[in-house]
């Protein structure tokens, strides 16, 4: 598995056992799980309101360390097969692009800004639709100005810590 989907996991992971909480495997029922995941997609939690694909991701990768939990014994079970996985219906908000006012005000915001090159950063991002990790890998070398190219061969996210995770060639 790639770092980032380890700490995807992970994060996911640890959110569960928040809710949950730390107790034998043994001892946690399908309601519970059914009930903290109604709880997550509601937001009546203090974790923040997770979508259905993002609820339905994560009570996989539950499901998937249950069934581990099964297979070696731990559990007689696996209780997050047997909960209703969230809605696959999905509502898609329209891409509203910035208007020509729009990205002139936050260039002149940006413009003698806190950041010594955030208008380049924001020329970068504007202009070639690159995700904010893919600017964040960017090294001089990645840009050819004779060829008018611009190679994307990392990525930077963010640990469970917060700290920076380089990830070589597999940028999306």
């Amino acid at each position: 598995l790639s770092i980032a989907t380890i700490v995807s996991y992970r994060k996911h992971l640890a959110r569960w056992a928040t809710l949950i909480g730390k107790r034998p495997l043994a001892t946690i029922s399908v309601s519970e799980i059914e009930d903290a995941l109604t709880r997550l997609l509601k937001g009546a939690t203090a974790h923040k309101k997770l979508s259905a694909s993002t609820g339905r991701l994560s009570r996989t990768i539950l499901r998937t360390a249950f069934e581990a939990a099964r297979k070696r014994k731990l559990r007689a079970d696996n209780p997050v097969a047997d909960t209703t996985a969230p809605s696959s219906a999905r509502v898609r908000k329209a891409v509203k692009p910035y208007t020509d006012a729009e990205v002139t005000r936050l260039m002149a915001a940006a413009k003698g800004g806190l950041f010594h090159g955030i208008e380049a950063a924001l020329t970068v991002l504007l202009s070639t639709g690159i995700r904010r990790g893919e600017l964040l890998g960017l090294k001089w070398s990645d840009l050819d100005a004779e060829a008018g190219t611009l190679a994307i061969n990392r990525t930077v996210i963010p640990d469970e810590d917060g700290s920076p995770l380089i990830r070589e060639n597999e940028a999306k």
